[in-house]
This record gives structure tokens, sequence and C-alpha cells, in this order.
């Protein structure tokens, strides 16, 4: 649309009443102030003839305007309320407090898991020796003997029990200790008892007498070769 191009004053004023070498008399501006009026009533004319022609273009441009001016207020907005919650509530440090505490928890948790696994241990061996104990009751000298002796070394026991030894270590371990102690103890009294019924010496007569089996209770059978066998186990522990 080119109703808004340049006014050429010339143009608004016939040739004959142009004298370009003189100024323009009063009639002259008179009649340019009449013709301007007129072009601009022309020129009103077509630009709203050009505006009622182009409704719906206009009106889109004047609705994304107000969407972008509207957008611009919503993030000027949100960047408001961002800000005073920055400034309400120091994030950084709820963030450094929130990983101190998981951290915290975490070390808790392998804590907990340790121990967990140290009492898994410790109800292990006291099931062995609960096993152990039977085995040499029931007569079963060479399995009760494996099985202290495997104890006894595990928990680093001697024969000779230290007292002062479980002084600096849970007092769990030195139970242990005691415990299989004992139960070593018992088999080789068991094991004694079953030599001095098993092989006799009769200094009187100088004579030796050997039996291979010998009942003891009513039904327990002791066997001369598995308590030689038992003997020889718990004789490379001592």
């Amino acid at each position: 649309m080119d109703v808004l191009g340049s006014i050429d004053v010339r143009e608004l004023l016939s040739s004959e009443e142009l004298d370009e070498t003189s100024p323009l008399s009063a009639p002259d501006l008179s009649l340019l102030i009449d013709r301007l009026q007129i072009r601009s009533l022309h020129i009103k004319s077509k630009v709203r003839e050009y505006v009622l022609s182009h409704h719906r273009e206009f009106a889109d441009i004047f609705s994304r305007s107000a969407a972008c001016a509207a957008g611009a207020d919503d993030a000027a907005a949100a960047l408001a309320d961002v800000l005073r919650l920055l400034s309400d509530h120091p994030v950084d440090r709820e963030i450094r407090d929130l990983v101190k505490e998981i951290g915290r928890k975490r070390r808790e948790l392998e804590e907990q898991r340790a121990a967990l696994g140290v009492v898994g241990t410790i109800s292990s061996l006291l099931e062995r020796l609960k096993f152990a104990r039977e085995d040499v009751r029931a007569g079963r000298l060479v399995e009760a003997a494996v099985a202290v002796r495997d104890l006894n070394m595990g928990l680093g026991v001697s024969e000779k029990w230290d007292e002062n030894r479980g002084v600096e270590e849970p007092a769990v371990f030195g139970f242990l200790r005691k415990e299989c102690l004992e139960c070593f103890d018992e088999l080789q009294c068991v094991l004694s008892r079953s030599m001095e019924s098993l092989v006799q010496f009769e200094p009187e007569n100088g004579t030796v007498t050997v039996r291979s089996t010998f009942r003891s209770g009513k039904t327990i059978e002791l066997v001369l070769r598995r308590v030689l066998e038992a003997m020889e186990v718990i004789f490379f522990f001592l």
C-alpha cells in the first residue's frame, strides 16, 4: 500500500499557478492547505479500507502481541517466585544436609550388615559346638574330634586357656573359645576312659588285654580303631 508515499507540493498546484522563482502568495498558500486537507482525507480513507480488508490479519497480529505480552508477564512472575523461593529457603544447605543424612544412613546400614554377619557367624559356631558335643556323647568320636579341632583352630584356642586373652576383644569371642576348650576337654576325658576300657594292663601277672569293641551304656558301642583315629586327630592339634 503506497498511500503514504512522499507528497510533491508542485503536484498540488497547477503549472499556471506555480512560479518557482517567486515565493507563494497568500491565495496560493490557502489553496495548498485546502488541497493538503483533501489529500489527507483521501489517505485516511485508503488506510481505513486497507485495515477493513485485512481485518483478520490485523486481529491475529494483535492477538499474538497480547499473548506474547501475557507470556512475558507469566515468565516474569515465575522468575520472581523462584527468586523468592531461593531467598526464603536455603536450598543449597538443605541439599547438603540431605546428602549428609543419606551418607549417615548408608553407614548405619553397612554397620548393621556387618553386625548381622557377625551374628550369623556366631550362630553357626554355636551350632557346630552343639553338634560336636552330641557326637561326643553319642560315641561318634572321630566326627567329634574333627569338629572340635577345626573349631579350636579357627578360634585360636590352645590346650592351655589364657584367662587374659579376651580382655581387648568382644566378650562373645572369649565365650566361644571357652566353650570350645570345654568341649575339647570333654572329648579328651571320653577318649581316656574309652582307652582304659579297651586296653587293660594287669601289672600283677604282666598281661595286657586289648578289646576291639566296648559297650558303654546300653546303646553306645566304642570301637578301638575309631578311638585311635580320634586320638590321632586331636594329637596334631596338641
